[in-house]
């Protein structure tokens, strides 16, 4: 058990570990998910200060996934409530053009752009299972659906991502 205050040092520590290896991570998966930087960094810190009093708690027993699930679970949310708003802020928030020191970035922003208007589950499938690099089983887990429901919605997602980027290429 804890000190006599009840504090338990070494879940404090390992959160706050946790914190220095995965945030940044976790911020690259929030604006995937997204698509603001700003808001990314704002869901990883709400996922985090969500996730502490269950740590503490010993309520969770895999940090990561959990984190991971929270995200996930926070960005759809967002999307669901604030999505006309969202969509005029992310425009704002491109940037007009691609670097010419990099020429992939203006592939990654159509990307970005063709991720943005997908429907936040299926987003969250393709963010989770090629920018994670997770299995279909493991976000089946992740977000508590059938397997079925993830390969669909990750077929689904693609099949739109390809029509989009395809008609990108075409105008």
């Amino acid at each position: 058990m804890g000190t006599s205050s009840g504090r338990r040092p070494e879940q404090d520590e390992a959160f706050t570990a946790a914190m220095t290896l995965h945030g940044d991570r976790l911020a690259r998966l929030a604006w995937y998910l997204c698509g603001d930087r700003a808001r990314a960094e704002d869901l990883v810190a709400e996922a985090f200060a969500r996730t502490w009093p269950k740590w503490r708690a010993g309520a969770v027993e895999d940090l990561l996934p959990y984190l991971r699930r929270t995200l996930t679970n926070l960005a759809a949310k967002e999307h669901r409530h604030g999505g006309v708003v969202r969509r005029f802020a992310s425009r704002a928030d491109r940037p007009a053009t691609a670097a010419p020191a990099d020429e992939g970035v203006g592939s990654q922003l159509e990307i970005l752009g063709a991720l943005a208007g997908l429907h936040a589950d299926q987003r969250a499938v393709l963010v989770l299972r090629y920018y994670e690099d997770l299995s279909e089983a493991e976000i089946a887990t992740l977000l508590h659906l059938p397997p079925g429901t993830v390969k669909s919605r990750a077929a689904r997602g693609l099949a739109t991502l390809r029509a989009r980027l395809e008609g990108a290429d075409h105008d």
